[in-house]
């Protein structure tokens, strides 16, 4: 064989070989959840390989926290300092440790530091988010209650929206309008699924657009941060609200008041979320979004 067709051959070789790497299907693996009262996400996990543990999936929370009373009934846990870490209702000190490992299903998390905190989502000990997949595309499957973790950009149905993901530190937001008495309003949200109810907006936003007289309130109840301080949210309906192109009616909305003050930033919840089935990619801030089949 002449050197050039050699030198063909290789060539081509290696090209087929890039060709099909690229095309190579994206692996995913499925793990389970269930929903608490709140619509929260709770997961079954594992710590340091003996001791069973409930976890809320938390899309605005970073590194793994577990409760106060999670904490009084675990053996294999040791803290090693304490740190002030933030809430909506500001700075408060909470012990840490290190060192630990965290298994939710089949996922394995090696040499982690964990939080202690008071509070955390109805039936669970603790929570974590999405640094616990780092550099993967995460799946929420609200209809068949299954988290989709895919190891690289998967194909998505024609059926998805694709929105840009607003990323700062772990806050996730999208562009969202809603119909306030007679106005629609573009309006940024923090996708919150640490939060079991619908719209939260920020009072900022309120006092803009007088939105406390554009919207009708019908109740006021209370929320408890992971600190325990009290936020008293006042609620009402919006006729209208759009993620894309995709509309809710009669979409849940509510205002905070309290001791906390301000609140800074719009929130979408739990009641709004499991309305729909999401990608998160990260990497390439965006998120992928349909309608569910069934709701």
């Amino acid at each position: 064989m002449s050197h050039l067709l050699q030198c063909i051959i290789f060539v081509l070789s290696c090209g087929l070989s890039i060709v099909s790497a690229a095309c190579q299907p994206s692996s995913a693996v499925d793990i389970a959840f269930e929903l608490n009262a709140q619509d929260n996400m709770i997961f079954s996990a594992v710590l340091n390989k003996v001791e069973p543990l409930n976890l809320m999936f938390h899309t605005a929370a970073s590194e793994v926290t577990l409760t106060a009373a999670a904490v009084k009934k675990l053996t294999s846990i040791e803290f090693h300092g304490v740190e002030d870490v933030s809430t909506w209702g500001g700075n408060f000190p909470s012990r840490y440790s290190l060192n630990n490992h965290l298994q939710i299903q089949s996922f394995h998390g090696e040499g982690m530091k964990l939080w202690e905190n008071n509070n955390s989502g109805e039936d669970s000990d603790g929570k974590f988010g999405f640094d616990f997949f780092p550099q993967q595309v995460v799946e929420i499957d609200f209809e068949n209650l299954r988290m989709r973790i895919h190891d690289k950009s998967p194909e998505i149905p024609q059926d998805f929206q694709r929105l840009p993901l607003h990323v700062h530190e772990t806050m996730l937001m999208v562009e969202c309008t809603g119909k306030y008495g007679d106005k629609l309003i573009p309006h940024r949200f923090l996708i919150h699924s640490g939060y079991g109810g619908g719209i939260l907006l920020d009072d900022e936003f309120v006092s803009e657009h007088d939105l406390n007289k554009r919207v009708r309130i019908s109740k006021s109840s209370q929320l408890s941060d992971s600190a325990g301080n009290v936020i008293e949210v006042k609620s009402g309906e919006l006729p209208e609200f759009q993620l894309g192109s995709l509309a809710l009616q009669g979409a849940p909305v509510g205002f905070f008041e309290g001791k906390i003050g301000a609140q800074q930033q719009s929130v979408i919840g739990c009641k709004i979320l499991k309305q729909f089935h999401w990608f998160f990619d990260l990497e390439r801030q965006v998120v992928h979004v349909a309608r569910r089949v069934n709701k």
